[in-house]
């Protein structure tokens, strides 16, 4: 068995003789005559055929791909449903002059598709003011249009539909064949700026495209994309059919359609496809005969050479005299040029072994430089515990792992003044250096407002404000935060779009504590802040943490999940705060089982004991 460090020889090439040459060039021109046999004898077949067959089938996957993406435009079912039944309840919200708040949604839809995603109908029914909610609904029709009508124009397809296939009798009072438009894309809409967004039509008499839903032909149980080719008798057209089902709630209500003009390719393969067989017969046949003749002169003689010039090349390791024996090849077809790549590839190794040496060297140097950022990172946030060794009222502990050398979630712990404390629990969009410096603005803001004897939500607010001053890498952060009175145990706490705290209550289990949250912060400019009213009484601990938590996954790519965290905790809801911590990690690993996690694992444990930590009670 060979050591890494074992070095492994080459067989020594032998130098090929006049005789090998002369076998070569008959094996060669044999598997050459014999290739091109084979496909005269099948190009009939495949080019009659298959020809159409398989255009279709090489372009089903883009097609496929062009499906998805559309769909994926329109987020979560429920979000889906609950927008489009507002545009066909009131198609005249659309006219109305767009707001501020729009206006930046638009923007968020067109350079962060991936924002939309996040939004599901508690953060809309619990947060978002009816004034959002309709600048949401309006924003979404404009980013709609405005993607279709810009993937359309780059020849990405023909046109676009997206229509409600619940047109019958007891929905709209309409036939059973007719659907009605929610949006349409092509160059009738460029020329009239309408949409048709409410339009009943017939796709019998108006959108040949949605004749596959007559007479129950696919009818409204379909599960997957349709394809179909359909000849469009009106004006002589070809047309290839993409269209993708849309559930909600496992109901099919919406189906997206691409078309896709194949008119002139139909019309070139079916004139020109006994010309190809013929033609393509005759010339294969002469150039099996050119390349035979050719082929010795032109490839295996000028092959002998360059055999001969790469084994002088393994046997020295001289890039010159490699360069040299390929000079002697004067062809100038492919075995001249693979020649001169020898040439060139044995100059190269060369320059290739110096400059990995140098680039080993600058890995080290930027390793060492990012090993720095992390500690300087970790040195920013508190991590010597006891953390206030000479205060009895309470105990904290706090960790932060971050899926990367540097991570976007942070802790924090403070004393305002004598009697008061601050808790910091955060969460930064964005992974590495970006949300590392991001995460250290924020911090320092944070903690700066707090001691200047501003709320939680004034902090917020304000934090708020300097971090939209100068964002444009559109980072945000979401934040719990709260001041505790350490005399009563009285505490004000803000969430701006974090995860829900768990509280033990003395001698009692770990429960999420739930309320409505606000925005992250960083993303709106009028976003508001509310703030809560807790008490905490002698024994009572407080968990909080960021998403990493919950979210880390196992090679199954199965969550750890709220309720396994909620477990972890009371399985030993007695343990201190660093216990806690420790025995969340444990739990964390576990699960995992050596799997990478893509996110920050950052926890925050407080105990409560009052003004008698002795005391039981």
């Amino acid at each position: 068995m060979n050591t890494v460090n074992e070095k492994k020889t080459a067989p020594e090439l032998p130098a090929p003789s006049g005789k090998k040459t002369r076998k070569l060039a008959m094996q060669v021109s044999l598997m050459v005559t014999a290739a091109f046999t084979v496909l005269l004898i099948l190009i009939g077949a495949v080019v009659t055929r298959g020809t159409r067959k398989m255009f279709i089938e090489s372009q089903n996957e883009q097609i496929r791909w062009d499906l998805l993406e559309c769909k994926g435009l329109f987020m979560d079912p429920s979000i889906v449903d609950w927008v489009l039944s507002a545009w066909q309840n009131d198609p005249s919200m659309l006219d109305e002059p767009a707001t501020d708040v729009e206006n930046e949604m638009f923007d968020a839809l067109r350079y962060d598709t991936a924002a939309a995603t996040n939004i599901n109908m508690d953060l809309v029914e619990d947060l978002w003011s009816e004034e959002i909610r309709r600048s949401f609904q309006k924003a979404m029709y404009r980013y709609l249009v405005f993607w279709f009508d810009g993937e359309r124009k780059e020849g990405r397809f023909g046109s676009a539909f997206l229509v409600d296939i619940r047109a019958d009798d007891d929905l709209y009072g309409q036939a059973r064949d007719d659907v009605m438009v929610i949006l349409e894309s092509s160059e009738e809409t460029d020329k009239t700026g309408n949409h048709n967004l409410g339009q009943f039509v017939s796709v019998k008499e108006t959108y040949h495209s949605f004749d596959v839903f007559q007479n129950g032909e696919y009818g409204k149980d379909f599960g997957d994309e349709v394809f179909k080719t359909l000849k469009d008798t009106t004006y002589n057209q070809t047309i290839y059919l993409a269209m993708a089902p849309m559930f909600v709630d496992g109901v099919l209500r919406y189906v997206v359609c691409l078309e896709y003009d194949w008119t002139v390719f139909a019309q070139i393969l079916n004139d020109n496809l006994k010309s190809i067989v013929l033609w393509g017969g005759i010339s294969l046949i002469l150039v099996t005969g050119l390349l035979i003749l050719l082929m010795y002169v032109r490839a295996v003689r000028p092959m002998v050479q360059v055999n001969d010039g790469i084994r002088a090349y393994v046997e020295t390791k001289d890039s010159d005299a490699a360069v040299q024996s390929m000079a002697k090849i004067k062809e100038k077809n492919e075995v001249g040029k693979l020649a001169d790549s020898i040439a060139f590839m044995a100059v190269e190794i060369e320059r290739y072994t110096q400059e990995n040496l140098r680039i080993s060297a600058e890995r080290q140097r930027l390793g060492a430089e990012l090993d720095l950022a992390a500690s300087i990172q970790s040195g920013q946030l508190p991590s010597r515990f006891p953390a206030f060794p000479d205060r009895k009222e309470f105990d904290i502990f706090a960790s932060m792992t971050p899926a990367k050398s540097v991570g976007g979630d942070f802790y924090d712990f403070f004393l305002v003044d004598a009697d008061h404390i601050a808790l910091v629990m955060a969460d930064v969009s964005g992974k590495g250096v970006p949300a590392a410096l991001f995460m250290m603005v924020s911090r320092i803001l944070i903690k700066n407002h707090l001691q200047a004897g501003e709320s939680p939500a004034q902090a917020l607010a304000s934090v708020n404000r300097q971090l939209l001053e100068n964002n444009q890498a559109r980072l945000f952060v979401t934040v719990w935060l709260a001041v505790l009175e350490l005399s009563t145990g009285r505490g004000i706490a803000a969430n701006a779009g974090h995860e829900h705290p768990a509280l033990r209550r003395s001698g009692g289990q770990y429960e999420l504590v739930e309320y409505k949250h606000a925005s992250p912060v960083g993303i709106l400019k009028r976003a508001q802040f509310t703030e809560h009213d807790f008490a905490l009484h002698p024994g009572d601990s407080l968990f909080v943490y960021t998403d990493g938590v919950a979210e880390a996954a196992n090679r199954n790519e199965e969550l750890f999940g709220t309720a396994r965290m909620l477990a972890a905790l009371n399985a030993a809801p007695d343990a201190d705060c660093a216990g806690t911590l420790e025995n969340m990690m444990n739990s964390i690993r576990t699960f995992v089982d050596g799997a990478e996690q893509f996110d920050d694992i950052t926890m925050l444990c407080f105990q409560y004991f009052g003004s008698t930590p002795d005391d039981p009670a």
